[in-house]
């Protein structure tokens, strides 16, 4: 089913998709991703394909794909320009701020030919579970019993550290052993 959020006239610009697959099975966990630009369809493929016996034994697969824009800039708008002509806009240092870190962004994205690490680790481990007890916007989900760890920013800088260096992290299993085992200890002496 296709559902659109926009309403007639409003201008948009695209920024990212997130593509999760998942199959009523407890067993299995359910695969993320998310593509700020070319989506890559080689992991939901396999996984696809890995849980095709699933759907011979009545498994029900989902797939969801969300596509996520931003509203336009009212540059465009002819309404706005009147507006503004009455309404001096002030600049904020945070206006001025999310300009800066979004050009950051786009040169970093441009020159790599990839996804910008902090990015994609701050949307790969955003915790979207809303009864998540550790109240905390990123978690890691561990793939064996699906318990909630805190991220803390030491354990992201270490996940973003690890993706610059060609560290492969499309999904909370593919999260470095030595983080792993962090998290558990410190949630074991309460401290998250």
């Amino acid at each position: 089913m296709l559902r659109t959020t926009q309403k007639p006239g409003q201008q948009v610009r695209y920024e990212s998709t997130t593509i999760k697959v998942s199959v009523n099975d407890k067993s299995q966990s359910s695969l993320e991703k998310f593509y700020p630009a070319t989506i890559n369809w080689s992991p939901v493929e396999a996984q696809l394909r890995k849980w095709s016996n699933l759907l011979r034994i009545g498994k029900r697969l989902t797939v969801s794909i969300i596509f996520k824009y931003q509203r336009g800039t009212h540059d465009d708008d002819p309404a706005s320009s009147t507006r503004r002509s009455k309404k001096r806009r002030r600049v904020t240092a945070t206006t001025t701020m999310l300009a800066e870190r979004d050009e950051d962004i786009a040169a970093q994205e441009e020159s790599s030919g990839r996804p910008c690490s902090w990015n994609l680790v701050y949307e790969l481990m955003q915790c979207k579970v809303p009864s998540c007890q550790l109240n905390s916007d990123w978690c890691w989900e561990d793939p064996h019993d699906g318990k909630h760890y805190k991220l803390r920013e030491p354990h992201l800088e270490r996940l973003i550290d690890y993706v610059d260096h060609d560290g492969k992290l499309e999904g909370h299993g593919d999260v470095p052993r030595d983080i792993r085992q962090d998290l558990v200890r410190e949630s074991q002496i309460g401290r998250y």
